[in-house]
């Protein structure tokens, strides 16, 4: 028996099993041998470094590494969802959970005003988004009417904690004083309109429609990232135009912002701020 020889196969990763058989000993004996030579604490360190360069090698397999994600998901959910039964574990993981997304948040939209960090994240996000998109993966895999169906949802979930002057749930102050100036004028608006467009998820989300203007596409936004926003919503703007060719957009902004958007918009893309908006509509409805 060469301990030399399977102390220095051990340290290289092979496990019990496998120095068993290639040495003809019995497992225990050999273990038993290991912890004797190298003591218990660097047994276990080398036996947990094994172990993970087994899985390591074994999850190259696409086949392998789909069921061990799989296990591995199920015995994390079925260990937290125990662990959730204790009340003093749920809210500590509950505050936990709540500070990290404060701070993660924080952090991106710090990392963000690094305009190179800001171009790596837009340019990684395009790369990504274009390979599910092209490759059908993950919510591209789905058809028309299921993405359709969670995005609907995801909408309707999404945060609204104001309220409009007819009792709308809305996200922001700007939205709720375009409403109201529509609804002083006594017209008849509808939000957050569902449009079905010729795109990914099937429809678009319309800020404001105008019953009594109804070639109207009115969005209200203080992004600042005129640029970006400006893009997003000309591409809005000619999916709609695709059904509906005699539509133009109203885009209405802060003072803050004015200046920037008017300069990125086009022929069919009017820019305001909320007052300006009203003195707009005043004169169109007088005329």
């Amino acid at each position: 028996m060469n301990i030399s020889r399977i102390l220095g196969e051990f340290e290289q990763g092979s496990a019990l099993k496998e120095l068993s058989k290639n040495n003809k000993l019995d497992e225990k004996f050999i273990k038993k041998i290991l912890i004797e030579k190298l003591g218990r604490a660097k047994y276990l360190k080398v036996c947990r470094s094994n172990g993970g360069k087994t899985v390591a090698k074994k999850l190259k397999d696409p086949k392998y590494r789909l069921k061990y994600v799989a296990k591995m998901r199920r015995n994390v959910r079925r260990s937290l969802s125990k662990l959730m039964e204790n009340p003093i574990f749920r809210d500590s993981w509950l505050k936990k959970a709540r500070k990290g997304s404060k701070e993660g948040v924080f952090k991106i939209r710090e990392c963000l005003e690094d305009q190179k960090f800001y171009q790596k994240w837009i340019n990684k996000c395009r790369i990504g988004g274009n390979k599910t998109y092209k490759g059908k993966l993950g919510f591209h895999s789905s058809s028309t009417e299921f993405r359709k169906k969670w995005s609907l949802l995801g909408l309707k979930n999404t945060g609204r904690k104001l309220i409009g002057p007819n009792g709308e749930k809305m996200y922001n102050y700007l939205e709720i004083v375009v409403a109201s100036i529509l609804d002083d004028l006594g017209l008849k608006y509808e939000y957050e309109k569902i449009m079905p467009v010729k795109n990914t998820n099937g429809f678009v989300s319309i800020d404001f429609t105008v019953k009594e203007i109804p070639d109207w596409i009115i969005e209200v936004t203080y992004w600042n990232k005129p640029e970006q926003k400006m893009k997003e919503l000309k591409r809005k703007l000619n999916f709609i135009k695709n059904k509906y060719p005699r539509a133009k957009m109203i885009v209405i902004t802060s003072n803050k912002y004015l200046n920037e958007y008017e300069k990125l918009s086009e022929r069919n893309i009017n820019v305001f701020t909320p007052i300006k908006f009203k003195e707009y509509l005043n004169s169109k409805l007088a005329g």
